[in-house]
């Protein structure tokens, strides 16, 4: 499973996207082009953490287990969740001519 590039239709792996510096922003490593987020994809990205974050604070386990298991989904909503869910388009400030 990857994303594809518009313009050169090339397959970005997720391991890729993964290894880049923001995953907002990723950068075709075929065409060079620059890939942006969709705003819905972002959406569905906060809309997915604030109901496991809700649905987490709701587990009957003591305080501690509940910082706990907030902290980790919040590491992974940041770190590794976004190169799963964001789709991409390119972007149109990146136009050279």
């Amino acid at each position: 499973m990857g994303k594809i590039c518009e313009r050169c239709k090339y397959e970005i792996s997720i391991a890729y996207i993964l290894r880049q510096k923001s995953m907002e922003k990723v950068i075709c490593p075929n065409c060079g082009r620059t890939l942006i987020a969709t705003m819905i994809s972002k959406i569905l990205m906060i809309s997915i953490f604030l109901m496991f974050f809700l649905l987490f604070l709701l587990v009957p386990v003591d305080i501690i287990n509940k910082l706990i298991i907030e902290t980790i989904w919040v590491m992974l909503c940041y770190s590794v969740l976004p190169a799963f869910i964001y789709e991409y388009i390119e972007d149109n400030k990146d136009e050279t001519g």
